[in-house]
């Protein structure tokens, strides 16, 4: 009997190693995240966030539609291994695509898509969380950080007098119903005048 048990232990070491993915050494060349959160109702806030494997990063935080402000920046390979080597230990790219909660209607969702040797992989959270999705959301967050804190330090109410100024040039225009321009910004600067508590005059 201690023999048999002895054989299934062995048996699970070989499976669990065979199945345990190496740390990587180096990113892959075609290495890009896509990630984003937010409220089940976009006027309630979201974020969204993109880095390819030069560095390149850019992050956009929104309000409703027309309400975004986008930040630009840069961060290391070394930053961008660091992640995926969290992605990799955790698991990620064999995770389910969805996770959620058919009982919530609203609530929040969560989404990361890794780009990694020919392999999109994209897992998407719905009011539930899930232990390795936080770690590589967590990683992913720290190097944000780092690199752009104003990020998250950025409050919509402190861009209110400058889109005063430019909601001001709308005031009583009339857009041609072909000019997408036009009713694009002008639908933006109603968003502006509700959130920020202004009249144009």
């Amino acid at each position: 009997m201690k023999f048999v048990g002895l054989i299934l232990t062995v048996i699970f070491l070989l499976i669990s190693g065979c199945t345990q993915q190496p740390e990587p050494t180096e990113l892959p060349a075609d290495f890009e995240i896509t990630s984003g959160s937010g409220a089940m109702h976009l006027e309630w806030g979201w974020n969204s966030f993109n880095v390819d494997s030069s560095g390149k990063a850019s992050y956009q935080k929104g309000m409703g539609i027309g309400m975004i402000k986008n930040f630009d920046f840069k961060v290391t390979e070394e930053e961008l291994l660091e992640v995926y080597k969290v992605a990799v230990k955790n698991n990620f790219f064999n995770l389910n695509d969805n996770y959620e909660d058919p009982f919530v209607m609203d609530g929040g969702w969560e989404k990361i898509e890794i780009t990694a040797n020919g392999t999109k992989k994209s897992v998407q959270l719905s009011n539930i969380s899930n232990e390795q999705f936080a770690k590589v959301d967590t990683a992913i967050y720290e190097m944000i950080k780092r690199n752009a804190p104003k990020v998250f330090e950025y409050e919509f109410i402190d861009d209110c007098e400058n889109k005063k100024t430019e909601c001001k040039a709308y005031e009583g225009k009339e857009c041609g119903s072909g000019d997408v321009d036009c009713i694009s910004e002008k639908y933006d600067c109603e968003e502006w005048i509700s959130f920020c508590g202004w009249e144009i005059t």
